[in-house]
């Protein structure tokens, strides 16, 4: 699941937070900083009329700003006077005149770093500031590290109520909205979309003698063996218990065709304790322009159970 990003009213709340700070304590500047894989951006600043100090103003992640030390070390970091250390002679507020520092991690519920909640001052602190400066802002790092555990909550339960537990891939509900768009994207711009559903052909009977397990197990293998044949364009989805779905976006009965001819090639190459590999049936239609999601559904549904029906290990197209 990737991480939700905060929105304009979570980031103004944040923005009170670092002003808050700043009319605070004795320091000269706060902010809020985002970590990303290889840069920090400044989302929220107080005082916001500095150039390097302003919201959007980026740094590379090079291990020379106060805030990566946070960030490595996921607890509060305190540097009372950085003229004393010369562990922060290189560091990017050093050199621009800030010798003091206070910064503190923004967690999400996994523990990665959302980012840090800092201050900056251009003289030292004494220990009474540093001390007050300290309780300020983790009280107050606190509160933004519980806001994210909601958004994170939030999105979490999202992702699970539009996903498949086992495999991760879009659910039925997913599956049909975001076919929904398509349609719409097809009835005004043109092309063809397909829709190819498939099963595994008596799944039970490739893995003799296991359980649940063993079943779930091969399902995850294969699932990830259809997603490596597929575009990153198209949508994978998981309908029920047995069927799946592919919809395929600017293509034709050829390309669909070959797609599913590319996918039974591959999943026959999962390993499993039978000595036959496992056979996949298709069934597919393309979109029509006028029909309703379910119309267009039954259409697939009625070919993949035809496939069936006919031994499996085959695709049959409906119009």
């Amino acid at each position: 699941m990737l991480y939700p990003r905060p929105d304009a009213t979570l980031r103004s709340g944040w923005q009170s937070v670092v002003e808050i700070l700043e009319e605070n304590t004795t320091a000269d500047h706060s902010l809020l900083r985002a970590a990303y894989p290889t840069s920090t951006e400044i989302i929220a600043a107080s005082p916001s009329d500095k150039q390097l100090l302003s919201v959007g103003h980026r740094d590379h992640r090079n291990g020379k700003q106060y805030c990566e030390e946070v960030l490595l070390q996921r607890h509060t970091i305190c540097v009372q006077d950085a003229a004393l250390d010369a562990r922060w002679d290189g560091c990017n507020e050093r050199r621009s005149g800030y010798r003091a520092y206070c910064g503190t991690p923004l967690l999400w519920p996994d523990d990665e770093a959302f980012g840090t909640l800092d201050l900056l001052k251009t003289q030292a602190f004494s220990d009474s500031e540093l001390l007050s400066a300290k309780r300020l802002l983790e009280n107050l790092g606190t509160g933004i590290s519980a806001q994210l555990a909601l958004l994170y909550r939030k999105q979490e339960q999202q992702f699970q109520n539009s996903h498949d537990a086992l495999t991760g891939i879009p659910n039925h509900t997913l599956m049909a909205e975001l076919a929904k768009q398509q349609m719409k994207h097809q009835q005004r711009h043109g092309g063809e979309l397909w829709l190819l559903l498939w099963t595994v052909d008596e799944l039970s009977t490739l893995v003799p003698g296991a359980g649940p397990r063993d079943t779930d197990a091969l399902l995850r293998s294969i699932t990830e063996r259809v997603r490596g044949c597929i575009r990153q364009s198209d949508v994978l989805a998981r309908l029920d218990e047995h069927r799946f779905a592919i919809l395929i976006s600017d293509a034709n009965e050829f390309i669909a065709g070959a797609v599913a001819d590319r996918i039974r090639r591959n999943v026959r190459k999962v390993s499993v304790a039978s000595k036959k590999g496992p056979h996949m049936s298709f069934g597919m239609s393309a979109y029509n322009g006028e029909e309703a999601f379910d119309g267009w559904l039954f259409r697939s549904e009625a070919a993949l159970h035809a496939a069936m029906k006919a031994g499996g290990n085959q695709t049959v197209v409906r119009g």
